[in-house]
């Protein structure tokens, strides 16, 4: 099933879409998937996706809230989480440790299955609440916002 969601990304997308992988070093430009029954998290620097079969997370592996936790801790401000449409409540507490970075939701009310979205929104955690099609817009303007700290310029020098 992991593998038919990666398929249509990389149809749909024209982005390089994978199955991820423990140890492995993501590459810019590409999406990664947590494969079935595995949290996908981010290992600190140098930064490498890990794989676990930790507890269930809101009855939920893979979690959202897994990989947010990971990432907020080593990504900090520059760290972007996506909270689409789903049941329950996976996402909100993971995005809540993102703490200077954007958390993006899709908006509630355009969606067939809102509570995932909704929960996060309940938490005050997101930065913004935006339709389906404008989330990759906000997710490029962060990056460029991003780009432009000086935190990061001197990381290149």
């Amino acid at each position: 099933m992991t593998e038919l969601l990666a398929h249509q990304i990389r149809l749909e997308t024209g982005i390089p879409c994978h199955i991820a992988s423990q140890n492995l070093q993501p590459e810019v430009g590409h999406i990664y998937l947590a494969p079935s029954d595995y949290h996908l998290v981010i290992n600190p620097p140098p930064v490498s996706l890990g794989l676990n079969q930790k507890p269930k997370a809101n009855f939920m592996r893979p979690s959202a809230d897994a990989l947010f936790e990971s990432a907020g801790k080593v990504f900090g401000e520059f760290c972007v989480a996506v909270i689409l449409s789903g049941m329950g409540r996976d996402g909100a507490r993971g995005a809540g440790t993102i703490k200077a970075g954007a958390v993006f939701v899709e908006s509630p009310g355009k969606t067939s299955v809102p509570s995932m979205p909704e929960t996060a929104l309940g938490s005050r955690v997101v930065s913004a609440s935006l339709p389906l099609g404008m989330i990759g817009e906000a997710i490029n303007h962060q990056v460029t916002l991003s780009n432009k700290k000086p935190l990061h310029r001197k990381r290149e020098e």
